[in-house]
């Protein structure tokens, strides 16, 4: 936060515990968070234009009472919030306008900065899935037309229409009620201003987007390479993305499928885009080295996706010219911390996959849970 916007709740919520934090604090605090990662310093660093107003989605609990708020840290009890200042001004309205609404297990306000949907349900499958029932009609006809334009509940529109129009790369993608984007566009268009950059130097035959949602970078990306494809395993999501593609003119192969169990052979491509869940993506990786891309462009919202004491990307034999040096590492600023204090993680499946070296370089398998890897691995120099 800054001194100004004081949050009442900023140190039981857990949501934003560094946002208080000087910038240059905060950059180190990012630095020091993917450093041990891919054993390198990051190239660039990507700060927040302002740490105030930036979020575009809110996913809340209500309480037994109804009032809406975040679960606390390490805890199933709800945390009552009276606004959230880090939340986009509009959502920071909608929430201090919104009634009790008891019975629902999620309540998402989310906004493209200038219409608001509020999306209730009875089950969540975020985190450990909750069961709930839909709040009563009496209930839905006091939340303000004049701060939540839509509302949606299990997946029908009760108000207004549920989908949002939101600008991406000087584009504009449908998101429905049901599908997934990024909390921040503003950093959401960077990153794809930054793999375009690269993409186009690249110039590749066919790009594979995995975990597409509405094709917020396969679509967006899809004039740097001669074809595309989109997975994803949302159907609203997948919906979105033939609205989108159709919209934009773009000759897509769009499938949904589950993008976990991507198989080698399953798709022709020599580039591939990844913006897995914060699990990660640790059985996909490997099979995308068996193809032997070009380019692998890993987006991470969670740096440390857990320690995998046997990860199969162990067995991969990446040679330089094809897996390539990790030679760019931009961060962007949100970037979730998951780590208790003073806690020590080894490399995730990413970071371990695409450590290139001048040799074609045989990975060992990992060594058991709670030991540390060595500083370096053999056929590998200092970087």
């Amino acid at each position: 936060m800054s001194d100004t916007a004081n949050c009442p709740v900023l140190d039981r919520c857990g949501g934003c515990p560094r946002w208080s934090a000087p910038v240059d604090a905060r950059r180190a605090h990012l630095i020091d968070l993917v450093e041990p990662v891919v054993r390198r310093a990051p190239d660039q660093v990507h700060m927040s234009g302002s740490p105030l107003g930036w979020r575009h989605r809110l996913s809340l609990r209500p309480s037994p009472d109804g009032r809406l708020g975040l679960s606390a840290p390490r805890s199933h009890s709800v945390v009552a919030l009276p606004g959230c200042p880090v939340a986009h001004p509009l959502l920071d309205r909608a929430l201090r306008s919104m009634p009790p609404l008891p019975g629902p297990a999620e309540v998402e306000l989310r906004t493209n900065g200038t219409r608001v949907v509020c999306v209730i349900r009875s089950r969540s499958h975020h985190g450990k899935r909750r069961r709930g029932r839909p709040p009563a009609r009496e209930d839905l006809r006091q939340i303000p037309e004049d701060t939540v334009d839509s509302v949606v509940v299990d997946g029908r529109s009760w108000r207004g229409k549920g989908t949002l129009e939101l600008p991406v790369a000087h584009q504009t993608l449908r998101a429905s009620a049901g599908s997934f984007f990024q909390v921040h566009l503003e950093m959401n268009n960077r990153i794809v201003s930054w793999i375009r950059t690269r993409l186009e130097a690249l110039r590749p035959a066919h790009l594979l987007d995995l975990y597409s949602g509405i094709g917020n970078l396969g679509l967006s990306l899809a004039d740097t390479a001669g074809g595309v494809t989109l997975i994803e395993s949302s159907r609203s999501a997948v919906e979105d993305a033939r609205h989108n593609a159709r919209a934009l003119g773009v000759q897509a192969d769009i499938r949904k499928g589950d993008a976990h169990r991507f198989q080698a052979g399953d798709a022709f491509f020599d580039a591939v885009l990844l913006d897995p869940p914060r699990r990660g993506a640790p059985k996909v990786l490997p099979q995308l080295a068996l193809t032997r891309p070009r380019a692998i462009v890993y987006v991470a919202c969670d740096p440390h996706p857990g320690p995998r004491p046997q990860c199969p990307a162990s067995r991969c034999r990446l040679p330089h010219r094809r897996a390539g040096r990790l030679r760019d590492v931009p961060l962007v600023e949100p970037c979730r911390d998951r780590r208790p204090p003073d806690s020590r993680r080894r490399p995730s499946s990413i970071g371990r996959i695409l450590r290139g070296t001048d040799k074609p370089l045989k990975l060992r398998p990992a060594k058991k849970r709670g030991t540390l890897p060595e500083p370096g691995l053999p056929g590998t120099r200092a970087q």
